[in-house]
């Protein structure tokens, strides 16, 4: 009898107490579920209400499915056929610089211009030179970067602008927080460090001292792709993503408990996504259509498609229940990505090995219910001027609003990416490079918002994207560049936001806010 871990899910988490639990641990599988035997607990999940894993045959997970108690029996998202968890990457007078093929040393984030500015302060310009005063610099505020880690030494995270004073990156201990399945930092070669470079780029956009907004914040880091260091090259493991929502909320909520009322806001660059093998027939709008393989016709765009992993959204939605902020990349699949009751929510296609995968619905975790989704802007340098979404991003209602993402200059590894790599000026041992997609959208968000928090700290995620909302640059978004409304134009936003983030905290006056 083969055995597997699964992750339920219930509706109600009240539903474990008044019968649920027992019947799966105590009494076998109880009377309403066949085969009865008893059932090994693999995670309780205790900073979890939703979610548990135990280990199950197959047929078992089937019949414990039809429990009208249960939201979901998954297998753990990194097991299952066809879906992969991976990255959405594509203060003095400074050149802030969108140039498309070039990188220097003296380039910064040109998002931090961009969003002090109603009115694109480009044009027809790769470049501006000019002054980024602002009031606000994320003190007081605690940002988790969940990604490939960060490189703490890296100028961009110091005290000071010019790289010295320290890091203002902390080593925590996360499995201090006794969350079960945490990794201890022994056996993945420590809890800081970066796997890959993503994880720090995206830490600088959102923190950096010279490439971010909030320099002032602190910066904390799960790690939960593997590989290998950026800096000495050393195998670096990685924290299981499964669980890291719980390490965030049990990190909020322990602070609070010990009186620290510090804001907590995650950054989350990354999603789950997959691809449409074993297809056997499409539902599109409630019609079914016999195709086996993909069709853009259907909305399937791409070769990738989001993925949705249930208990993964149930694990961040508890844990802004419990007031963290978390805002995430919305994919760089091309995707429209609808909301309950939307017009392509339920669009479908039957997989042979996951049976009903809903494509129009987004990625998990950043679809996730209190999430802030963010979407990436783009530009084109041509008469005349346009602003409009990257091709590459997701759009649709269930993206909340759009940020710089392609282009964006940050902290890196030693490597190629869009460009090429080049030394920081203020230690050559250390690099900066251009990255695109909606993993660089996000940060930028993330940073704005953390200097939220610094003026207004007991804020509530939804508190955070009201106030995106009312302050964000309406319509400026060109829809039409490539002409139809429908789902091969890739900058057509299939009827969703169209907002750019906006920063009204931009005088150098402290206390003072222009809006």
């Amino acid at each position: 009898m083969q055995m597997r871990e699964y992750i339920i899910t219930v509706k109600d988490p009240m539903v474990w107490d008044t019968g649920l639990w027992d019947e799966l641990t105590v009494n076998g599988l109880g009377d309403n579920f066949i085969p009865t035997r008893d059932i090994e607990v693999v995670n309780e999940r205790p900073f979890n209400e939703w979610c548990a894993h135990f280990n199950l045959t197959d047929e078992e997970a089937k019949q414990i499915r039809q429990d009208s108690r249960i939201a979901t029996v998954e297998l753990q998202a990194d097991l299952q056929e066809g879906v992969k968890k991976g990255f959405l990457a594509v203060r003095t007078s400074s050149n802030y610089n969108r140039h498309p093929s070039s990188t220097t040393n003296t380039m910064k984030n040109w998002g931090l211009l961009r969003c002090i500015n109603q009115a694109d302060p480009y044009n027809l310009n790769t470049s501006v030179t000019a002054e980024f005063p602002y009031n606000l610099d994320g003190t007081g505020v605690d940002v988790i970067v969940m990604d490939s880690g960060v490189e703490p030494n890296h100028p961009e995270f110091a005290v000071n602008a010019d790289g010295t004073g320290g890091s203002r990156v902390v080593d925590f201990d996360w499995a201090s927080l006794g969350v079960p399945g945490t990794a201890s930092a022994a056996s993945i070669g420590g809890y800081l460090g970066d796997s890959d470079g993503h994880g720090s780029h995206c830490a600088s956009v959102s923190c950096g001292n010279t490439q971010g907004w909030a320099s002032g914040a602190a910066i904390y880091s799960i790690r939960i792709f593997d590989g290998y260091d950026i800096r000495t090259g050393a195998a670096l493991g990685a924290i299981n993503s499964d669980i890291a929502f719980d390490l965030v909320k049990a990190f909020h909520l322990t602070k609070i408990a010990a009186g620290n009322t510090r804001p907590t806001i995650c950054t989350n660059s990354w999603s789950y996504f997959g691809n449409y093998s074993g297809m056997t027939y499409t539902v599109w709008r409630g019609t079914q259509y016999n195709i086996t393989s993909r069709n853009s016709t259907y909305g399937q765009v791409y070769f990738f498609r989001p993925a949705v992993v249930n208990y993964l959204d149930a694990s961040a939605t508890s844990c802004i229940n419990a007031g963290v902020i978390l805002v995430g990349a919305a994919g760089n699949y091309y995707h429209k990505c609808d909301v309950a009751g939307g017009l392509d929510y339920d669009n479908y296609y039957n997989s042979l090995y996951n049976g009903t995968v809903y494509y129009h619905r987004g990625s998990s975790p950043t679809r996730a219910d209190g999430f802030i989704n963010v979407g990436a802007v783009d530009t084109i340098i041509t008469e005349p001027a346009i602003e409009r979404k990257g091709s590459y991003s997701e759009t649709g209602p269930r993206v909340d609003i759009y940020a710089p993402g392609s282009m964006v200059m940050g902290a890196y590894a030693n490597k190629s990416s869009s460009t090429d790599a080049v030394q920081d000026p203020r230690n050559s041992n250390f690099y900066l490079n251009k990255l695109s997609g909606t993993s660089m959208a996000c940060p930028q968000v993330t940073g704005v918002l953390a200097c939220f928090l610094q003026a207004r700290p007991t804020a509530t995620a939804a508190d955070c994207l009201a106030w995106l909302i009312e302050n964000s640059t309406k319509n400026a978004l060109n829809e039409n560049s490539s002409g139809g409304t429908g789902y091969s134009n890739n900058f057509y936003l299939q009827g969703g936001n169209n907002r750019i983030l906006y920063q009204p905290f931009k005088s150098s006056t402290r206390g003072s806010v222009t809006s």
